[in-house]
């Protein structure tokens, strides 16, 4: 595998990472509150990308599209969920957010799939990330491919994988991993067959989104 990181690890140091960047950017142009004392919309961008980042690492919801709007501290949340559980966690987590003044509900239970019209380029970036660290745990789990020197990338659900196997059969076995993996439309197998020793030390760089 390219990196020795715990796939969790890497998924919630990512997107950790988005939201700083974001919120930092936010609270730079703009004073944390008004005279009122309520949210300006450099902390309502904070809000909307801390709940973005949470439903993404949470194992009930991050398979959805749950839009999320901020203004003036009261959170909008539209989209799809499965049920009426996955809809009251949704609504549990955004009511212990701090800064959350009020909550207007608009998610719909019977969703099955990422409704994409709610999609943000935030969204899109954090179901790459979750895409890529899931199929990078079946890789890491799988006797087959576990010390393979495998670089995973996710763009728009197109997994692509890159470096170097030692046989067909890992190779095929490495896609057939990936394309099996929840969220994933298609597999571009990039790998290269090299019947000599396999340096897992250097692996081929990851593909970028």
């Amino acid at each position: 595998m390219w990196t020795k990181h715990n796939d969790s690890d890497l998924t919630a140091a990512a997107l950790l990472a988005m939201v700083i960047a974001i919120g930092g950017t936010a609270r730079a142009a703009e004073p944390a509150s008004d005279a009122l004392g309520h949210k300006t919309s450099g902390a309502d961008q904070w809000l909307q990308a801390t709940l973005f980042t949470i439903y993404a690492l949470n194992d009930y919801l991050n398979h959805y599209c749950v839009g999320v709007e901020v203004s003036d501290g009261v959170v909008t949340l539209r989209g799809e969920v499965r049920d009426q559980v996955e809809k009251a966690l949704a609504l549990r987590i955004a009511e212990q957010v701090d800064g959350v003044r009020m909550i207007e509900d608009h998610i719909a239970v019977g969703g099955d799939a990422v409704d994409a019209s709610f999609e943000s380029d935030l969204h899109r970036s954090i179901r790459n990330v979750n895409t890529t660290a899931a199929v990078e745990r079946g890789l890491a789990g799988d006797v087959g491919t576990t010390s393979l020197s495998i670089a995973v990338g996710t763009k728009d659900g197109v997994v692509t994988l890159s470096g170097l196997v030692q046989t067909d059969s890992e190779r095929r076995q490495a896609e057939r991993i990936a394309a099996e993996t929840s969220g994933v439309d298609a597999v571009s197998n990039r790998l290269d067959i090299s019947p000599g020793e396999i340096d897992t030390a250097s692996p081929a760089g990851p593909v970028l989104d």
